[in-house]
């Protein structure tokens, strides 16, 4: 039982420090696998409802899919690690969600990227700064930090 137990922790660090590394793509479901392709090819960061009438789009149901799926937490790791910087802000959302202290290490070196990105939510397309997408933390501001962005993704808000 003891062997078992280690056997399945040194799986774990490995798949992690793979995935941190870029070196692989966690074993996914079918669904899961599309889910993933879906936000890592994503353009920009958008909340979970899009438009005039609110449709939810592509990337929050891939994301909610992502959710579900038993290897999540190393997923979202995988896309935090992308060179994508979208990916990234959809990977961290899941992390805030499933691994705070994961979470804090790769917010940290994301917010070392000063440049802007794409942003939807509602009607309102727009370029914000990566560090303001990220926020300080504010529960009541659309920012990933606070909890806005990755809740409403996973579909905690309506």
């Amino acid at each position: 039982m003891e062997n078992e137990k280690h056997a399945a922790l040194a799986a774990e660090i490995e798949i992690q420090t793979n995935t941190m590394l870029g070196n692989i793509v966690p074993p996914l479901s079918h669904d899961a696998e599309l889910a993933f392709k879906t936000l890592a090819a994503s353009g920009c960061f958008v909340s979970h409802a899009v438009g005039f009438h609110g449709k939810t789009p592509d990337e929050a149901l891939a994301f909610r899919t992502l959710m579900r799926e038993n290897l999540a937490t190393q997923a979202f790791l995988h896309l935090s690690s992308s060179k994508n910087i979208v990916a990234q802000l959809y990977g961290l959302s899941g992390l805030f969600l499933l691994d705070k202290s994961a979470y804090e290490i790769r917010a940290k070196a994301i917010l070392e990227n000063d440049g802007d990105v794409c942003t939807v939510l509602g009607c309102i397309i727009s370029r914000e700064p990566v560090a303001s997408v990220i926020g300080t933390g504010d529960a009541k501001r659309w920012e990933i930090s606070g909890g806005v962005w990755p809740n409403a993704l996973a579909g905690a808000l309506r």
